[in-house]
């Protein structure tokens, strides 16, 4: 992020620690990255199930400002919850929330959809390791996404699992 980390330590007395990050101006960098981008999510159907709000706010404000319907859960409870209320293109699963976790919210998920259904889940965790994607289809869930989420690959996994009916390509001027 541009940032810096600091220490200034001394014995008896205690340890004081401060950062520095350049962050942007309102959304100026979501804007921006938007702006490059060649893939139209308009209109695509997303619940977000993180049980940490900013982590909410965020995604919903990336997915947003691509025109996508945002849903939001504060955790699998009320994301399957919602599933079985509404219908959604894509759901964004935190793997770690409380009363029920990702893992969780989608077994449930999986064991009550129609036969021939298929809801594209994609597990979303801080954990940015081969084994966390890997077991994250292990539970059932469809690909994976590194917290914390960048927009690009934001935008390339919900256009990789949106369904054809909304996947857009803009043409080119």
């Amino acid at each position: 992020m541009g940032g810096r980390i600091d220490l200034d330590s001394e014995l008896g007395r205690g340890s004081r620690f401060s950062f520095v990050v350049q962050m942007p101006i309102g959304n100026a960098l979501l804007h921006k990255q938007a702006a490059e981008e060649d893939v139209d999510l308009a209109g695509l159907r997303v619940l977000v199930a993180d049980d940490n709000q900013v982590n909410r706010m965020v995604a919903r404000a990336m997915l947003e400002r691509q025109g996508c319907e945002v849903t939001t859960a504060n955790d699998g409870y009320e994301a399957v919850m919602a599933w079985k209320k509404d219908e959604f293109d894509i759901i964004l699963m935190d793997w770690h929330m409380p009363n029920l976790d990702g893992v969780g919210a989608t077994l449930q998920i999986r064991d009550q959809e129609d036969e021939g259904s298929h809801i594209p889940i994609i597990g979303a965790t801080a954990n940015n390791t081969v084994e966390a994607k890997q077991a994250c289809r292990e539970a059932g869930m469809d690909d994976y996404i590194a917290k914390p989420m960048r927009l690009k690959r934001l935008i390339e996994i919900c256009a990789q699992w949106a369904p054809a009916a909304t996947r857009k390509q803009r043409q080119t001027g």
